[in-house]
């Protein structure tokens, strides 16, 4: 049997997604379902970190691959996308260690 990976969202990324009037749920269920067969679908960007192209957007997640897990953090338009790459790097010890408590 072939592992699934689980995805979820952070409340933080929900939370962004909701107040810029998000309305694509329908295509980031979508999104998710293809990333729990497939979590290297996206873009390697550093660590564990990966990014999903999204239109003009780009979706970020990190993989857990010992316990099978994605987690959605982050989105950004393509034009900021170096800033919002440099953020999470810049604080990944933090940001790993916050996700593991919260996620696993």
């Amino acid at each position: 049997m072939e592992n699934r990976y689980r995805v979820i969202i952070t409340n933080t990324l929900e939370e962004k997604l909701r107040k810029i009037k998000f309305s694509q749920w329908g295509r980031l269920e979508k999104l998710k379902r293809k990333l729990e067969a497939n979590p290297l679908a996206g873009k390697r960007l550093g660590y564990n970190l990966f990014e999903k192209k999204w239109g003009a957007f780009r979706i970020y997640y990190i993989i857990f691959e010992n316990i099978l897990l994605v987690i959605l953090i982050d989105y950004s338009h393509k034009k900021m996308q170096k800033v919002t790459i440099d953020y999470i790097l810049s604080r990944w010890d933090e940001v790993i260690k916050d996700l593991k408590e919260r996620y696993s």
